[in-house]
């Protein structure tokens, strides 16, 4: 009688606990929509997204330039002209202007202007499409956690974790590819391990068509694809199994089906190589390592660590404690349950370290001097380094306690991308794998690890962690809903780029009375990203030659250059020196938007104003300052 009348109140707890979850899920669901939605016209309109707009109405870059340069002054609308669907541009040009951008699969931007076609072209109608991509991801990654984990508590757990990630939500904002990427990834895995389940041909030919979507979405799928190959040989035992044949066969399918990309990428090579020469400008690899890391961060929170300090130095420092917090428990705690297993993670764990630390130990004492100077920032970065910790736990705990065939997939689909842009970025010192928005499979990854480990917990017998499962679920939903609030009105650092400052930028330009702005026709694009928040009062003229300037300045008049060249601004010395251009002594040029740079080499933008004084301009400078010294 007692152990029925236990046995139903545990039934009862059990049934009260998954409804009080689902009403939960319902919840965070729902606050993660709200910021989806939330304020998409007032986020930078950053220059990525003008390709989109302008590719998609029909415009090249330089069909742009050629329009502009030199053509005397325009204002923002006719800037934003280009930007917008207009009966002049067919479907037709919108392809033409695809083909001039190879590097970006065109499945994306043709959705994008039948959609603008239905809706219009304004930001929040052209962003909002990615919202509905975005949303389409949910039951996608509910249906990967049955596939892979066949438990609806691990699905529903990743569910409540992607609702309020700031990561995926910055990124279902913005007019680009990447939310309909993630619905790829998501769908080709689902459809992997159905047909390795199935092994019939309409499963397979679903892989094939999942495939074909995520080529035509973006070409970094073509390395999502070789890691599904990965994990179908390794699961085979490295042997030509069915499994094998059929997956190679699918693929086949899948290449020969965006063979026509691939000739207009054979087509335009050269362009492609032009448009992607940043990935190969060399940087700092503690840089790329301190990106990297941030990623994981970025999936469950983004909030500022500190003030005073660069983001970078302080994730730098994160690795280190979070290497040797790893490293402790591995060769101190776990070393005897699998002294070979827990050898090689341990020495890996000792090798990182020691290649940090050298170069970052005398960072140390201004960091801890920030973090007790700064109470945010301490907070920011023991919540971070929990993060960190955690996700290193969770990737070992689903090595350890799952079966085969779900821990190599994790693993393959979680690093196989990201480990080959690495590799790439080491080998040519380049910058791909700096690129958050790149690194989709590796923060899917983290987050169905978590995911499993969390739920793993929660419904394991162990009462003490069950609660702390619990206590760690509810802390990460805050998490996420306070990074949330805090970027409601305003975009992610990482996300935005070179266009991060356009606020302040056009704020000094906005707020001048007569404004002129002077813009190289290199920085085209940037100007139509900026030109979203200019008022129509600003008059700008963009020149071929912008050495030209000082010749085109009027007696007394300021004007101001939008992010200007090195060569440019040694061409435009300070009041009393001798100009290069016009041997006169009467320019003076000065930086009136200096933005912090994340690492010396960034690409940012600058706003700096130039006055040219003649004899009559400095006469009545001069009058000016007698009467004020006089007033005095």
């Amino acid at each position: 009688m007692t152990l029925s009348f236990s046995s139903d109140r545990n039934k009862f707890r059990s049934r009260i606990f998954r409804k009080a979850w689902l009403f939960l899920v319902i919840v965070v669901f729902l606050l993660g929509l709200f910021f989806r939605c939330a304020n998409l016209d007032r986020k930078i309109f950053w220059v990525d997204e003008v390709a989109t707009a302008t590719r998609i109405s029909g415009f090249t870059r330089q069909e742009i330039v050629e329009q502009l340069a030199d053509k005397g002054v325009v204002n923002t609308g006719d800037l934003q002209r280009y930007q917008e669907l207009s009966p002049e541009k067919d479907l037709g040009d919108t392809i033409k202007a695809l083909t001039k951008s190879p590097e970006h699969a065109p499945l994306y931007f043709l959705l994008a202007r039948f959609w603008r076609e239905l809706f219009g072209s304004s930001v929040t109608a052209t962003r909002s499409l990615s919202i509905i991509f975005s949303l389409l991801a949910f039951p996608c990654l509910y249906w990967l956690c049955l596939e892979l984990f066949k438990s609806p508590a691990v699905g529903w757990m990743a569910i409540a974790l992607f609702s309020v990630s700031p990561f995926y939500i910055a990124y279902a904002q913005e007019a680009r590819p990447y939310s309909l990427w993630t619905v790829t990834i998501l769908l080709s895995n689902v459809a992997l391990l159905r047909a390795i389940r199935l092994n019939n041909r309409n499963s397979w030919l679903f892989y094939a068509v999942t495939s074909i979507l995520g080529f035509y979405t973006s070409l970094f799928s073509f390395l999502i694809a070789f890691g599904q190959g990965l994990y179908a040989i390794i699961l085979g035992n490295f042997r030509y199994t069915k499994t094998v044949r059929n997956y190679a066969i699918a693929l086949t399918l899948a290449l020969l089906a965006f063979s026509p990309w691939l000739v207009v990428i054979a087509q335009n090579w050269q362009a492609l190589q032009e448009n992607t020469d940043w990935m190969r400008e060399p940087v700092d690899f503690l840089f790329t390592a301190s990106i990297f890391v941030a990623t994981i961060l970025l999936i469950f929170g983004d909030l500022p660590l500190a003030n005073s300090l660069e983001t970078l130095k302080i994730v730098e420092f994160l690795i280190i404690l979070s290497v040797a917090i790893s490293g402790f428990y591995f060769i101190f705690i776990k070393l005897r349950s699998s002294p070979k297993f827990k050898l090689i993670l341990g020495f890996l764990a000792i090798v990182i370290f020691f290649f940090f630390v050298p170069r970052s130990i005398s960072k140390f004492p201004s960091l801890i001097k920030s973090a007790y100077l700064e109470p945010g920032a301490t907070i920011g970065i023991v919540t971070a380094l929990g993060l960190l910790v955690l996700s290193t736990f969770s990737i070992y705990f689903i090595s350890v306690k799952s079966t085969k065939p779900i821990y190599l997939f994790i693993l393959t689909q979680t690093f196989c991308l990201p480990g080959i842009l690495v590799l790439k970025d080491i080998l040519i010192k380049g910058q791909t794998s700096g690129a958050p928005r790149y690194l989709l499979s590796f923060q899917l990854g983290i987050l169905l690890a978590v995911a499993y480990l969390l739920a793993n917990k929660i419904q394991g017998i162990d009462f003490q962690q069950q609660q702390i499962g619990k206590i760690t679920v509810i802390m990460l939903i805050f998490l996420g809903i306070v990074s949330g609030i805090l970027n409601l009105d305003k975009s992610p650092i990482y996300q935005k780029s070179r266009n991060f400052h356009n606020p302040p930028i056009a704020a000094i330009l906005n707020a001048s009375p007569n404004p002129s702005l002077f813009v190289d026709s290199r920085q085209t694009m940037d100007i139509l990203s900026l030109s979203q928040n200019l008022e129509e009062k600003v008059k700008i003229q963009i020149l071929s030659t912008p050495e030209k300037i000082p010749q085109m300045l009027e007696e007394c008049e300021k004007v101001f250059l939008f992010n200007p060249s090195k060569t440019l601004r040694s061409a435009l010395p300070v009041r009393g020196a001798q100009s290069q251009l016009t041997n006169e002594k009467s320019l003076q040029i000065e930086q009136v938007y200096k933005p912090n740079l994340l690492i010396p080499t960034e690409t940012v933008l600058s706003l700096w104003s130039v006055k040219k004084l003649g004899d009559r301009c400095q006469a009545v400078a001069s009058q000016t300052s007698q009467k004020t010294h006089l007033s005095h």
